[in-house]
């Protein structure tokens, strides 16, 4: 029995019955007895990120279909609603309000956007509804904007940045001038990101940065960052662009002469590796937060065939991720015995969950989920199996030298 995957039209036009419902909690009244147990996703699946947020959706429609096919979750079969929120923080509120109220479901799978999953997790906090992001990962979702029920199964930014500036630090040891130019999307997610490299990669000394470029998110035209990148004459660009903005970005720097002229490092995921094929420069450096050729398991490689079989396409680190939080939400339910909101919280902040991404449980002080970043250059050929550029090398930089203590997590509220 396949899910129900409803639109968000068909979702908002549930009639609410929480009115009916008296002092009843969100999320409660709907989710007793041998009915569905209603879950949503409020993403991005329209726009220049929306790719990612599909991506995403296939996996948890691929995973909770296989769970509904063995019997489903404490017998009852699994309903996902999938909502698009196009990256707009108003709209994924408004999403998020509707799936509480006139769905009631009992959790909420996160957004691609850092900034709508802050929204979205305001909204958490005030209905106590527990929400899983398995993309957006801006560290203020573990500080300034964290709330109890909110879990990252993700890298967050502060991991990924501490891991880039690890790999430099590494494979430019002993030297001490090394410059470093920065571009990032202009919003709380990319100055972070740059904020922590730059401080992390001048504390390894081997460098600094030496000038930050702010394009506006769905920049068309990077000429003018392009040219001030050039200007500062950088040995390494490290660009925390994604999606479409990437691809665009890649095309003018190419046409500028930047890859020929610095070393440039850039989160060229498989959806990019994909599109862009042999477009994507020779020498180019990658990180991934799970990039399933890279990670040498029989449980990831059996994920990514059923993925390959059902979709036509092999599975981005958005799907990795995706899959390994649902199945993290599975067993925080059948741990708790019951699918209600503060129960299935409860269990997420306690159990020890069996992910396709290994033996996973949320650290208690800020939910965020242990999990390894990849760094490393690409192949300059296609690999014939995927027919995509790979890691030539790849450094896993464990979470254990990038997550925040909890200390820090603590004192950055």
């Amino acid at each position: 029995m396949n899910i129900s995957h409803k639109s968000a039209a068909a979702a908002i036009a549930v009639a609410s019955v929480l009115a009916l419902a008296g002092c009843a909690e969100a999320g409660d009244a709907g989710q007793d007895g041998d009915g569905p147990i209603v879950i949503g996703i409020d993403t991005a699946l329209s726009g220049t990120i929306g790719a990612l947020g599909q991506q995403n959706l296939n996996a948890l429609e691929l995973y909770f279909d296989k769970v509904n096919d063995e019997g489903g979750v404490l017998g009852r079969q699994v309903e996902l609603i999938s909502v698009d929120d196009a990256a707009d923080p108003a709209t994924a509120t408004t999403n998020v309000q509707n799936l509480i109220n006139d769905n009631e479901v009992v959790s909420i799978f996160g957004p691609v956007s850092s900034a709508t999953a802050v929204a979205e997790s305001k909204v958490a906090d005030q209905y106590e509804i527990p929400v899983i992001n398995t993309i957006s990962n801006d560290i203020a979702l573990s500080t300034t904007g964290y709330s109890d029920w909110v879990f990252q199964f993700v890298p967050n930014s502060h991991m990924e940045a501490l891991a880039v500036a690890e790999y430099v630090g590494t494979s430019h040891e002993g030297s001490t001038g090394v410059r470093i130019a920065t571009i990032a999307p202009d919003y709380n997610q990319g100055h972070t990101t740059v904020e922590e490299f730059a401080e992390a990669v001048e504390a390894s000394g081997v460098g600094s940065v030496v000038d930050e470029q702010y394009p506006a998110l769905g920049t068309t035209d990077f000429s003018n960052n392009i040219a001030a990148l050039l200007a500062s004459e950088p040995d390494v660009v490290f660009a925390v662009i994604s999606g479409n903005d990437l691809v665009t970005w890649t095309k003018q720097a190419e046409s500028f002469g930047l890859f020929d002229k610095a070393e440039v490092i850039a989160p060229y995921g498989w959806n990019l590796l994909q599109v862009m094929g042999d477009q994507i420069p020779a020498g180019v450096t990658t990180y991934s937060r799970a990039p399933f050729f890279a990670i040498d398991d029989p449980e990831v490689a059996e994920f990514a065939e059923e993925y390959h079989a059902r979709y036509g396409e092999w599975p981005t680190d958005w799907s990795l991720l995706g899959y390994g939080g649902a199945q993290m939400w599975v067993q925080a339910v059948e741990a708790a015995g019951e699918a209600t909101p503060a129960a299935i919280q409860e269990a997420l902040s306690t159990i020890t969950g069996k992910t396709v991404l290994g033996d996973i449980q949320f650290r208690e002080c800020d939910h965020q989920a242990p999990l390894a970043e990849y760094v490393g250059p690409l192949t300059d050929e296609l690999d014939p199996t995927y027919g995509f550029k790979v890691f030539e090398s790849v450094t896993v930089v464990e979470a254990d030298r990038t997550m925040l203590t909890c200390e820090e997590a603590s004192a950055g509220r």
